[in-house]
């Protein structure tokens, strides 16, 4: 069970979303982040949030982003003063452990 529970994604071979690491976490920042988001993809737009250990991660279907939006939603997200698009861009298992801290959907 233990095992299970601390697996971690080791490596991303489809992807379907476009995966954007935010490294800042305060009480109630959700609250920001959502409005944020939607405002440069359009509220229609699939867009799932990741509550991790140290911030969010935010997951982004192009094929629905608004065609108002197409152009440059990708630049706008990532100009997020908290983005951080280096690294493996690996995603923590909502459910499993990350030190000490489950991350979930929210």
């Amino acid at each position: 069970h233990q095992e299970v529970m601390n697996e971690i994604q080791r490596s991303k071979s489809r992807s379907c979303f476009v995966d954007f690491d935010i490294d800042y976490k305060e009480a109630g920042y959700e609250q920001f982040l959502k409005p944020w988001v939607f405002e440069r993809v359009g509220n229609t737009a699939d867009v799932k949030f990741i509550e991790t250990r140290g911030g969010y991660h935010v997951l982004v279907d192009p094929s629905t982003v608004e065609e108002a939006f197409k152009k440059n939603w990708y630049q706008e997200l990532a100009r997020h003063p908290h983005t951080d698009q280096t690294g493996d861009q690996l995603i923590p298992i909502p459910g499993c452990t990350q030190g000490d801290f489950m991350p979930k959907f929210v």
